[in-house]
C-alpha cells in the first residue's frame, strides 16, 4: 500500500469514527456536516470557523453558520479538534489532535505547528496531575510572540 492509499484510508477511517460519534450523540449527519467535516480535516492550517464556513458555502450557499460552529464544537468535545486560543478573537480550530506546540505570532495571528518536544523544556507537573487527580490525554503547548515576518528587521534571529 503505497503512503498515499494509507493517508486516505487514514483519513475515511477518522471520518467513519466521527460519524460513529455523532451518531452516538443522537446528532444528524447531513450533507452540509459532512461537507464541514471533510473541508476542517483536509486542513492543515488552523482555520476559524468563518474560514470554514466561506469554504463550505462554496458548495452548499445555504449552510447555516451554526452548523460550522456546532460541529466545531462537537469535534473538540470528541477529541477530534483542538480549540486553539488565539491571541485575539475569533477561535480557531486545529484539526491535529496529536501532542505538540502551537507558536502564535500577536501581530498578524499566524499560528504554526511544530512536534512538542522542539518546544523546550516543559515543566514537569506530574505532582499537581495527580494532586487533582487529572490524567492528561493531550498536550498542546502555546508559545506567543512575533514571526520573522512581523518582527522589527534589527531584530536577532535568537
Amino acid at each position: 500500500m503505497s503512503s498515499m492509499e494509507q493517508t486516505t484510508t487514514e483519513a475515511e477511517a477518522r471520518i467513519n469514527r466521527i460519524i460513529r460519534a455523532l451518531r452516538q450523540r443522537k446528532q444528524r449527519v447531513t450533507p452540509q456536516r459532512l461537507a464541514v467535516l471533510h473541508a476542517f480535516l483536509s486542513r492543515t492550517d488552523h482555520p476559524s470557523a468563518e474560514s470554514l464556513l466561506k469554504e463550505v458555502r462554496e458548495s452548499f450557499p445555504l449552510v447555516a453558520p451554526s452548523t460550522v460552529y456546532h460541529t466545531l464544537r462537537t469535534l473538540v468535545e470528541i477529541g477530534e479538534a483542538v480549540e486553539v486560543s488565539p491571541v485575539a478573537p475569533p477561535a480557531r480550530f486545529d484539526p491535529n489532535t496529536g501532542d505538540h506546540c502551537h507558536l502564535v505570532c500577536r501581530a498578524c495571528g499566524s499560528i504554526v505547528d511544530i512536534p512538542l518536544e522542539h518546544c523546550g523544556e516543559p515543566e514537569d507537573d506530574t505532582a499537581l496531575l495527580a494532586e487533582h487527580g487529572f490524567r492528561p490525554t493531550g498536550r498542546v503547548h502555546q508559545v506567543t510572540g512575533l514571526c520573522r515576518n512581523c518582527r522589527p528587521a534589527d531584530q536577532d534571529e535568537g
